[in-house]
């Protein structure tokens, strides 16, 4: 006599589904920030608050000045103190980006990862 396994369909779409994205995509991790212009000068101060789950390390923030159709004419990294945080943590951050005469604005963007 022959054993057939037979697998539900719910089942079966979860193994044919792809691979959620890897954490650093997630939107878990939330940035604000604000800019002031200081002659081609940019100071972004803000802070980073992490929604994960999970605990995120190697914090880092990259200080954008960008023209006007949104694209960066500079940027500058900053390590982020503390550089991990737990679960519903913030860290507060600043720094500096000397831009170009056509810099129009400024942004920040942050990496981490985890284990």
């Amino acid at each position: 006599m022959r054993r057939r396994l037979i697998l539900p369909v719910p089942l079966l779409l979860f193994l044919l589904a792809p691979l959620p994205a890897a954490p650093e995509h997630e939107p878990c991790v939330g940035i604000t920030s604000r800019f002031f212009r200081q002659g081609l000068n940019f100071l972004v101060r803000g802070e980073i608050r992490n929604r994960c789950a999970y605990e995120v390390r190697d914090l880092r923030v990259t200080v954008e000045a960008m023209d006007g159709e949104r694209k960066a004419v500079a940027e500058a990294p900053y390590p982020v103190s503390p550089s991990s945080l737990a679960p519903g943590g913030v860290a507060g951050f600043a720094g500096v980006v000397r831009a170009t005469d056509d810099a129009a604005t400024a942004a920040a963007r942050v990496s981490w990862s985890h284990d």
